[in-house]
């Protein structure tokens, strides 16, 4: 996945909800958050769905020019709310940010 700098995305979906009865298990990623410039300040993050505080998996912060990396395997795994997205935000504060990864996941019926 990828949000392109200045164009910050608000639940966009990521990995499609997987149908009834039917759940999604994220067993990890890797991400990489980039500030262009001295003055960014964003952030990205993964969630169970439309965004909401307690949907939240994953958050990652950046300041200035800088990369934040994160790769996470999971010792067990997320499971997702049934027939939910996996989907992400970015926002951004100053100057632009791009924020790119992989997932990785299972399909599980429930």
């Amino acid at each position: 996945f990828s949000g392109a700098g200045g164009a910050p995305v608000s639940n966009s979906v990521i990995i499609a909800a997987p149908g009834a009865n039917k759940a999604l298990l994220i067993h990890g990623y890797q991400t990489t958050l980039l500030g262009a410039a001295g003055a960014s300040d964003g952030f990205a993050m993964l969630t169970d769905g439309n965004d909401g505080t307690t949907k939240r998996i994953y958050v990652v912060g950046v300041a200035a020019e800088e990369s934040v990396n994160h790769s996470i395997t999971l010792k067990y795994p997320i499971q997702l709310t049934t027939n939910t997205a996996l989907m992400v935000t970015t926002d951004e504060q100053a100057n632009h940010i791009t924020f790119f990864g992989t997932a990785y996941y299972t399909t599980i019926d429930v």
